[in-house]
């Protein structure tokens, strides 16, 4: 997580942190527990836009 974050600042990407509410839904709508580690990501950077790539 700390590469990427770094990544995403070097480049100055625009970033859609996702809310514990919605990572809640999502997980219930999939029927089991995201992971920790993908919790983390979404909570922090979500979506990542550069040069209007969304990845």
């Amino acid at each position: 997580m700390k590469h990427l974050k770094a990544l995403v600042e070097h480049h100055n990407a625009d970033t859609r942190p996702v809310d514990k509410v919605t990572i809640t839904s999502l997980e219930k709508k999939l029927g089991f527990a995201l992971s920790a580690e993908y919790m983390e990501f979404l909570s922090e950077s979500g979506l990542i836009e550069f040069e209007a790539n969304e990845m």
